[in-house]
């Protein structure tokens, strides 16, 4: 008999990733905000299931300049030279449309709970009052016991435009995929995966 105990990123096929339980963000995340709105955890029914396909024109999202590291701390000046000389020593997007287009979703993050790292993208025209985060491969999973999956959900606001996904990262590192789900007002459901790369 097999247990669902099995973390995604411990899955070493379709079917154990199907079984194992869904990651939940707050193992790294300690806060995100969406253009100043904070993020609600919650226990998601809906992160992965459209009720009939992805959209076809994919994901409306982009990624349009740098990830940005601010000092939370930012009364002591000694935090704020700190996050500057971090952003000025570390790069953290590469935009070249010479390089292959998969590594422009990889974006290199700090973790700490003193560090907000601020992450600009945009939704152009598309209008959106219902866009969840979580790990990109709980997607895949059938969520836990009661087959949801932890997000960070933001709803209740419309979102169009261009939005600043503000996350402060517990001390960890590693690489983490995660996934933006959003469901427009025409109702399409589309996702945005980036490549999180968290370093001290």
């Amino acid at each position: 008999m097999s247990c669902n105990c099995l973390a995604p990123d411990a899955a070493d096929n379709w079917r154990e990733l199907a079984s194992a339980n869904p990651r939940n963000p707050l193992d790294i995340i300690a806060n995100a905000t969406l253009n100043g709105n904070t993020g609600l955890f919650l226990n998601s029914t809906t992160f992965a299931t459209p009720p009939s396909i992805w959209h076809a024109a994919g994901s409306p999202v982009a990624l349009t300049a740098n990830p940005t590291d601010a000092a939370l701390g930012s009364d002591q000046q000694i935090n704020v030279a700190n996050a500057n000389q971090w952003q000025f020593k570390k790069p953290t997007w590469n935009s070249d449309t010479k390089i292959a287009p998969p590594l422009r979703k990889l974006i290199y993050l700090r973790g700490g709970n003193q560090w907000a790292m601020s992450i600009p993208l945009t939704i152009g025209a598309t209008q959106t009052s219902d866009i969840q985060l979580s790990f990109m491969e709980n997607a895949a999973t059938r969520g836990d016991h009661a087959g949801t999956i932890p997000v960070i959900s933001w709803s209740g606001s419309v979102y169009t435009g261009t939005l600043t996904l503000l996350v402060t990262l517990l001390p960890t590192q590693g690489d983490f995929w995660m996934g933006l789900r959003i469901v427009d007002t025409s109702s399409n459901w589309s996702m945005y995966d980036s490549l999180w790369r968290v370093i001290p």
